[in-house]
């Protein structure tokens, strides 16, 4: 895997890419990630996050959305984000579906 993140002041940047290599029938997949950030505040981040995921057994995704990031203490952080699916082709053993969104809401702690 290779990635990078840097942070100012004002702005966030982060990108990564890898790749997994499975054994016997599982297929070779790659992840791409690009995230661009606002920090708003001092505790308050908002993001555009875009993901990419490619697999040689026909799936392919690309889902991107908003999400905010609070620290809401210097121990409690927060995460609310919402993605689409752009592109959505599910390997040639799934089940077919249609594009749809993902919600996710998380709380950390840091020690």
């Amino acid at each position: 895997s290779l990635g990078y993140e840097t942070e100012t002041y004002r702005w966030f940047f982060a990108t990564s890419l890898d790749a997994w290599v499975f054994e016997h029938s599982e297929p070779l997949r790659l992840n791409a990630s690009l995230d661009l950030g606002l920090n708003v505040q001092d505790e308050i981040q908002l993001l555009w996050e875009s993901d990419f995921l490619w697999d040689d057994a026909g799936a392919t995704t690309l889902a991107a959305g908003p999400a905010i990031y609070w620290r809401i203490t210097d121990r409690i952080h927060s995460r609310v984000e919402w993605k689409h699916d752009f592109i959505s082709r599910v390997q040639r053993k799934q089940i077919k579906h249609a594009n749809g969104d993902k919600i996710s809401i998380g709380i950390g702690f840091v020690f």
